[in-house]
């Protein structure tokens, strides 16, 4: 069973609350089914997005999996906000966490693979 978009956007958010990191909701998207997309600020003009890949989102066993979209290694902030505005474009219903982390943890549910 595939747990909603919006209990796990509000289970990461509580577990960064739990680790100090601070986090919120920076677009609301569609309760049951929005893709969810997890920006990491490093404090220093730069960080990380992450997102589902392309595909299904989640592995045999239903884990979701994640993708960094920026390539490799830390991206400016507006380039970032650049590929959410283009993924807006193509799916309204997404949700977007934005946090900040000078160590760029993200505490993402699930399995990270590579670009």
């Amino acid at each position: 069973m595939r747990l909603k978009a919006e209990i796990r956007v509000q289970a990461h958010l509580r577990r960064c609350a739990q680790h100090g990191i601070y986090a919120v909701l920076a677009r609301r998207g569609h309760e049951a089914a929005g893709a969810i997309f997890v920006l990491v600020d490093h404090g220093n003009g730069q960080g990380a997005l992450y997102g589902p890949p392309p595909g299904p989102g989640t592995d045999e066993d239903g884990t979701p999996c994640w993708q960094s979209l920026e390539g490799n290694g830390p991206a400016a902030l507006n380039l970032l906000h650049d590929i959410i505005k283009r993924q807006v474009g193509f799916d309204p219903d997404i949700w977007v966490i934005e946090q900040e982390d000078r160590d760029g943890r993200h505490l993402l549910d699930g399995r990270l693979i590579a670009p």
